[in-house]
């Protein structure tokens, strides 16, 4: 509010005695009057400023009113996702640690039939080793080293046990050339019943004997005795021989 426009009025008012000696009464009167209507437009200016004023400061008031709730609702909706983002942090956070628990116990797992299969490859039959050549030389000898994936590592071990099961379902025939005893060289027949056992035959149908593996792989005995059964087996195995019969064959389980 502007106070010195009221003090000067007061001051005028105050003097207006002092003036009044040389003035008549109807003077003096209209002079006050004139004194007291200009106060009170003074008056009535300050009045209307300061509605003014007051208005304008209510507006801005609200206004600020208005700007603090919605800066407030803006912290509150950032408060809620901040949250709502913490929650799918610390869910992914989550998942992440069960992968990677999940993965090293994956990795550990194959780690262990990696070197249990590599311990094992060399006792099996020649046939399956060669069908296992391929993956046998992925196994690295270092996984930590080797620039193999886990996802690789898994699917090899996988094919070799697939081909292993394979093999093991079925009756194989094998034949090479190789010296039997002191005898010259001559071919051999290995029929490999899966890995379970086996069993060879010359190409004369006249020395045979039985194998099974130990810790040095197969070992054959003899067991001439058993080369007809054997040569007859081979016939059949082969489709040379129309006959289809059973064939007593020894068998040992360890």
């Amino acid at each position: 509010m502007k106070l010195k426009p009221l003090l000067i009025t007061t001051l005028c008012l105050a003097a207006a005695p002092l003036f009044a000696q040389d003035e008549s009464p109807v003077k003096q009167a209209k002079s006050k009057l004139d004194k007291w209507v200009e106060t009170q437009q003074l008056i009535s200016e300050e009045k209307n400023e300061w509605a003014v004023e007051k208005g304008i400061l209510e507006d801005t008031r609200k206004l600020l009113q208005d700007e603090l709730e919605m800066l407030d609702t803006k912290i509150e909706q950032l408060e809620s996702d901040s949250t709502e983002g913490d929650k799918e942090r610390d869910g992914l956070l989550l998942e992440r640690v069960e992968y990677m628990r999940a993965q090293n116990f994956l990795e550990e797992s194959v780690r262990g039939l990696e070197q249990k299969l590599l311990t094992l490859t060399p006792e099996f039959p020649v046939p399956l080793r060669k069908s296992l050549d391929t993956f046998v030389v992925r196994i690295p000898t270092d996984p930590k080293k080797a620039n193999v994936s886990l996802s690789d590592r898994v699917l090899n071990v996988v094919g070799i046990l697939s081909q292993t099961e394979r093999f093991n379902r079925d009756v194989h025939l094998y034949g090479e050339t190789e010296k039997m005893g002191e005898g010259e060289p001559r071919q051999v027949w290995r029929v490999y019943w899966g890995l379970a056992g086996a069993y060879y035959v010359d190409d004369q149908g006249k020395l045979a004997g039985i194998g099974a593996v130990g810790d040095e792989g197969w070992t054959f005995t003899p067991a001439n005795e058993l080369a007809p059964q054997l040569a007859l087996l081979r016939g059949i195995k082969e489709g040379t021989v129309d006959a289809i019969t059973f064939i007593p064959l020894p068998a040992s389980i360890q």
